[in-house]
């Protein structure tokens, strides 16, 4: 579950920058129609 973690960080941060509030929020904040690549990896 900590790679998960640690995955979802990357691509955050290969996405240009969902920023903490993707985190802050459990992963709402940033919508889906925002990065798909995101919400897949939130889901695993």
């Amino acid at each position: 579950m900590l790679f998960t973690a640690f995955a979802i960080l990357a691509i955050a941060v290969a996405s240009n920058g969902i920023s903490f509030d993707y985190f802050v929020n459990g992963g709402q904040a940033a919508g889906a129609e925002e990065t798909g690549r995101t919400g897949v990896a939130s889901t695993a």
